[in-house]
């Protein structure tokens, strides 16, 4: 339920916690061996990455949970900050958090 109200929070949308092929989705990442946070970082990391451009309508469950998970997770971002200062994966995303 955390993971789709965090997904919810960040796109303004109202997707379900209940969708059985969400919770589906949610339960073969994490028996995969993938954390909490590893769905937060993906999540964020679309997000920047799609939001807003034609890509936008893939921000659900479906295509951020799916087998391509891992590839989104390790996928580096550059992060911009209000000064133009670009990082890459492995220092903090928009929200403060450590990238991993």
């Amino acid at each position: 339920k955390e993971i789709v109200n965090y997904l919810n929070q960040k796109l303004g949308t109202q997707y379900r916690a209940t969708s059985k092929k969400t919770r589906k989705l949610i339960k073969a990442r994490f028996d995969d061996d993938f954390t909490l946070d590893d769905f937060k970082t993906v999540i964020d990391k679309k997000v920047y990455q799609w939001q807003g451009t034609q890509f936008s309508e893939f921000l659900r469950p479906d295509t951020l949970f799916s087998s391509k998970f891992e590839g989104y997770l390790n996928q580096q971002v550059r992060w911009y900050n209000n000064a133009g200062f670009n990082s890459t994966h492995g220092d903090y995303d928009s929200s403060g958090r450590q990238l991993l």
